[in-house]
């Protein structure tokens, strides 16, 4: 049984690049993963980026209005790959663009995109917002709202730094506006801001608060929001060098950066620990402990794009102000990488 069935799935659009400007055995790959989804009960929602075919913001002197228009009618071609990928797999799936193409794909409207979602399909979002200066970032998390995803992941605010009353009442006005469950994200080392246990124990109470990302980095804070909060808040770790640890101390799980290299590995961790063996998830975290920080060597997520582009997946470059790594760390993160046989 699926925790959160509507899913929202933003891929970039390097993910599906290669020699040619859309590689099928990576389309393919990505189709048989969505298929595995959709084989458990998921209702996927897909937005896909175009930078393996163009960048608006790259273009140079080029009008910026048409060059964006010239993305998103990437983002059409790299949808239309998945969409044949996934129909080989005879997974349904629809093309619907916010750009009018009606010999091409079903034009988007949210009561389309909800039928179809209702009636099994996969839905893959075409197009972008169909406005310029916006990302596929931006147009993804609007068709999340708009379907109705399951959940959204919410952190603390970072610029105006918020009291704790005050962010017990930020989060309130939050899941009071939402429909679906708030993840609380508490990573204090970005925001300058920690969710304090008391303040967890506060917000738990509000029906639509599911859970707590944890990436203090305090142990004891996360022992002591377990004690206050119990199973009324799930806790999952921020930290992948702590997987094991905040399972110790009541954790349900992670979400995670290592998991984009090791996928298996991650869930083994937590799995393991879930059913009752403690002493295999203690030795895959320290294992894999090394890899772990080996993807924080630089600012995150400048190293896990590195790492993903080294097993072969085209991550696109950073976009300001994450600049790419110096030579010492590129050759730490390989060599980290080689040593647990992930590259050769």
């Amino acid at each position: 049984m699926l925790k959160y069935k509507r899913i929202s799935l933003k891929l970039s659009g390097e993910a599906m690049g290669g020699a040619q400007a859309v590689d099928f055995d990576k389309a393919e790959a990505i189709a048989r993963q969505v298929a595995r989804l959709h084989e458990l009960g998921a209702e996927i929602g897909i937005t896909i980026g175009g930078g393996n075919i163009w960048r608006g913001r790259s273009s140079g002197d080029m009008d910026r209005n048409r060059a964006d228009q010239m993305g998103m009618l990437a983002t059409v071609i790299n949808s239309l790959a998945v969409q044949d990928c996934l129909l080989k797999l005879g997974v349904p799936a629809v093309v619907m663009s916010s750009i009018d193409m009606p010999r091409i794909a079903d034009s988007y409207s949210s009561r389309a995109a909800h039928a179809a979602l209702d009636a099994g399909k996969v839905v893959i979002f075409a197009g972008g917002s169909g406005l310029p200066f916006f990302s596929t970032d931006t147009a993804a998390a609007l068709k999340a709202a708009e379907i109705g995803a399951d959940a959204m992941l919410v952190v603390t605010p970072y610029y105006n730094k918020a009291t704790q009353n005050g962010l017990i009442k930020t989060f309130t006005a939050i899941a009071d506006a939402s429909t679906k469950p708030v993840i609380l994200y508490n990573v204090p080392s970005r925001t300058g801001v920690n969710i304090k246990p008391e303040t967890a124990a506060e917000l738990a109470k509000l029906p639509r608060v599911n859970g707590i990302k944890e990436a203090s980095g305090d142990l004891d804070q996360v022992a002591k929001i377990h004690e206050l909060c119990g199973d009324e808040l799930n806790i999952w770790s921020g930290n992948d060098d702590q997987i094991f640890d905040i399972l110790e101390r009541g954790g349900k799980g992670v979400i995670s950066v290592l998991s984009n290299i090791a996928p298996k590995e991650t869930h083994e961790i937590v799995a393991s620990y879930l059913n009752g063996d403690r002493k295999t998830s203690k030795e895959l975290m320290d294992k894999y402990v090394k890899l772990a920080k080996a993807m924080f060597v630089d600012v995150n997520p400048i190293p896990v794009k590195e790492a993903v582009s080294l097993i072969g997946f085209n991550a696109g470059p950073l976009r300001l102000p994450l600049i790419e790594m110096d030579e010492s760390n590129k050759k730490y993160v390989k060599e980290t990488m080689e040593e647990y046989g992930l590259v050769k």
